[in-house]
Parts: structure tokens; sequence; C-alpha cells
């Protein structure tokens, strides 16, 4: 909706971004959380890595809510009801006695409302505000985006820390709290950005919706991409202050000065997680830049312009991230300061990747599709790359160390089970060179279809402002 005043569409690409921000450190806090919650509900590796496993197949369900209604139905209040049960749920979560882990797991899954549709709805929104201006579009996809380095980094950070001083279960109410603010300023200053006439859902229409998007082939691969990244940084973040924990325990007897330089856990947590969110917003600043520039042909890029700029970019940097995202958790065992700038490293390099794959749907989709393949994009590389790598570590992990409580054997039984995951960034590449190979002929096709609806909108505004001429005049 581009006749929306540039203050309306600044407030509220940063209005989602922070809801964004707030969804994404609630879903992360946990991982934060591992150590204290591992020994108050008397679970292993794989049991914590089951929580967000459960987290994503609930995010499924709720992401097809979303493709089938938001292309539809006013994304604003859909966006509104989602956060308020996201805000409900979380709260009574924090009650879940030592006993009930299941429940615990249940309401942190349904949780999943909450992100799900902020990211199914809040994307197409943001694509409909700069419809017409690509360029001011990628950024505000941008600063969206910035909330998955930003906003997990926050939640560990907060929450690991915060948990040192106070109950844990404290630390998931402060989450809902800024929601609630956030919600109300959307309520005031947001508007609903559908481009399309509302109309009656049915099957027939969702089905045709699917049909067209899965023929979209660099579509396809852009979401098995995803999914890839996904399965490799999530898993990795999951377990990281497990890692750490167990790093200084079991060497701290041996080597410990040696690599920490005395260093405490609570300063580790706090100087990876800035370096993480800081790497992350940079990342993603700098692969929106230089994707920009090569697409348009704009500085050292004048002599090789292409429209392939986007996927490309995305490839060179899961090849370039490939080798340290494999060493990090290793270099825990070799000196603080390394493993300081692998983690800013690899979440610098590919932390682009996200914005990348919104910008790719924007590029090959019909705006009147966007909802629906978004929604496709989250709840496929949620599906195969959130939903399963937590716990396919964690079951690594416990094979690995054999009800072992020895902090050493815990550490590389866990150290050689994300090795697993983390070589996964070659077909990472891969599949994105895939999804450059097919993008440029499917991006000048979608651009005739967005034209022709554009055209068609046009059309019905003409005749409908024409018919109440007539009635006017009777």
């Amino acid at each position: 909706m581009d006749s929306q005043p540039k203050w309306r569409k600044i407030a509220s690409v940063t209005l989602f971004s922070l809801l964004a921000h707030v969804n994404v450190a609630d879903r992360f806090c946990i991982a934060g959380l591992i150590p204290q919650i591992q020994p108050y509900y008397s679970i292993n590796d794989g049991q914590a890595g089951l929580l967000q496993t459960a987290f994503i197949l609930a995010y499924v369900v709720f992401s097809l809510i979303a493709t089938f209604i938001g292309d539809r139905f006013n994304r604003k209040w859909i966006l509104l009801v989602a956060n308020v049960a996201w805000i409900l749920l979380m709260i009574a979560s924090s009650f879940i006695p030592s006993n009930m882990f299941w429940l615990f797991l249940l309401l942190r899954s349904v949780s999943a409302c909450g992100n799900a549709i902020s990211f199914g709805v809040a994307v197409p929104m943001i694509g409909d505000l700069f419809q017409n201006d690509s360029s001011s579009r990628g950024y505000a996809l941008m600063t969206f985006y910035w909330s998955l380095p930003i906003g997990s980094s926050a939640g560990i950070l907060l929450c690991s820390v915060l948990s040192q001083y106070i109950d844990w279960q404290w630390t998931l109410r402060i989450w809902p709290a800024m929601a609630i603010i956030l919600l109300l300023l959307i309520t005031v200053f947001v508007e609903d950005s559908r481009i399309v006439d509302e109309s009656r859902l049915t099957l027939r229409d969702v089905w045709d919706d699917l049909k067209i998007v899965f023929q979209v082939k660099s579509f396809v691969f852009t979401i098995i991409g995803q999914a890839l990244n996904d399965l490799v940084i999530v898993s990795q973040v999951w377990y990281k202050t497990l890692l750490i924990q167990e790093a200084m325990d079991f060497q701290s007897n041996t080597t410990a000065e040696q690599v920490f330089h005395g260093q405490s856990f609570d300063a580790i947590q706090t100087v990876i997680n800035i370096i993480v969110a800081l790497s992350g917003l940079f990342g993603c600043l700098f692969a929106m830049w230089i994707s920009q520039s090569w697409k348009s042909g704009r500085h050292i890029f004048s002599r090789i312009q292409t429209i392939l700029a986007f996927p490309l970019v995305a490839m060179i940097g899961s090849l370039i991230a490939l080798p340290t995202m494999v060493w990090m958790p290793y270099s825990l065992t070799i000196d603080i300061w390394l493993v300081y700038f692998l983690n800013g490293f690899n979440q610098f390099i590919p932390g682009g990747n996200n914005v990348i794959s919104a910008e790719i749907v924007m590029d090959v989709i019909p705006a009147s599709r966007r909802a629906t393949a978004t929604s496709i994009l989250y709840v496929i590389a949620y599906l195969i790359g959130d939903c399963p790598g937590p716990y396919i570590v964690g079951a690594i992990s416990d094979a690995l160390r054999a009800n072992s409580d020895d902090p050493e054997v815990r550490f590389y039984s866990l150290t050689h089970a994300l090795f697993a995951t983390s070589s996964l960034f070659l077909p990472t590449a891969i599949v994105f060179g895939l999804a450059a190979f097919f993008l440029k002929r499917e991006r000048i096709s979608t651009n005739e279809e967005t034209n022709r609806l554009q055209l068609y909108d046009d059309q019905l505004q003409v005749e409908n402002s024409e018919v109440d001429i007539e009635e006017e005049k009777n």
C-alpha cells in the first residue's frame, strides 16, 4: 500500500521489527536456561532439544493458518489476536511445577502462535508497503530480520544471566510484558496493508495458491537452502550455553586459566551474545548492501551486474562460513578469544541469508500470493531446519556419552554431535546456487503477473467509481 505516508511506513516497520525481536527473544530464552531447566525437570539433552522441536511443529500449524487467511483478511487483527494468545501462554508456562514437564512442553509449543503469525503476516505486509520500491523494501526487510540475531542473543543473554540471581521462571515473564506495549502501539499506528479485495476463502483458493507458488523452482530451492541454513545455525545456538558451561566445568582444574583467561561464565555469555547480535546486525546490512550493489551494478560490480545477486551472495556466504562453523565448538578448548572471533564471523558471513530468502520470494512470487509463499517458506524451512536440528544433536550427544555424567565426556559428545549439523553448510551453498540458476526467467514472469494484477485492480477501481457516480445521478 504505497499510498500510506512515509512516517506510517517507518512506524509500521519499526513496530513489526520490535515485536519480532520480542517473539524471537522469548523463543530462544529457553536455550539460555537449559542448564537450569534440565535439573529442574530432570531431562536429558534429547528432551532439551525436544523443546525446540515441539515448538516448530506447532509453528508449522500456525504458519499454515497464516497461509490460508493472510492474503484475504485483515492482517493487522490476525497479528494482534495471535500475539495476545502468545502472551497468555507464556505467562502460564512460567508456573508449571517440576513434575509436569509435559505441560511445560505443551505450553511452550503452542506459544509458537505469536512467532509464526508475526513472521507469516508481517513480512508480506512490509512487502506491500514498499510495493514499487524494491530498494527500500530490501532494507525494511533487513531491519525486520535483525530480530533473528539480536532477538535470539538478547533472549539467551538476559535469561541466562538473570537466572543466576532470580528464579529462572521469572525470566519467562519479561517478554510478554514488553509485547503488551508493542501491541497497543500497533493497534494505533499500523494500517492493514492488504492489497487484494477481501473475499471468501475456499479450499480451492488455497489449493490454487499452493500450485502456483510450488511451480516456481527458484522459490522451492530457496526454501531448501533456508531450511539447511536454519538447521546449522539454530542447532549451534540452542546448545551454545550448555556447551560453554560444560567446557568450563571439565577444564576447571587443568587449562581453564590458559583457555578462559579468568573470565567468568556470565562475562563470556555476555560478550558472546553481544558479538553475535552485532555481527548479525552488520551481517544483514552487509549482505543487503552487497546484494543490492551487485544487482544494480554499483561500485565494484559495475561490470558484473546480475539480477542473480541475492542467491549468489547466500551461496558464497555459506561456503565461506562452512569451516569456521564446524570448528567453533572445538575452539572452546583452545582460547576464548578465538571463540569470540569465530562466533562473530559465523554470524556475520551467513547473517543475511534470511533477508535474502525473503527478497527472493518478493522477486519471484506475485504480490497476491506473497503471504502464502512467505508462510510456506517458514513452514518448510522451520519444519526440516529448526525443528529436527536441536533434537538430532541432543539424541546423538546422548548416544555418544552413554549416560556418562563426566563433564569432559558430555562436552565432546555434544561437540561431535554438532559437527553433524554444521557440515550441512556445503549443501546449503549448492541449493542457493540452484535457486540462482532458475531465478532469471521466473523473475521476469512474476513481474508480468504482478503488473497484470495491478492493472486489473486499477480497472476495478475505475469501474467502482463509475458505478458510484451513476448511483449519485439516480
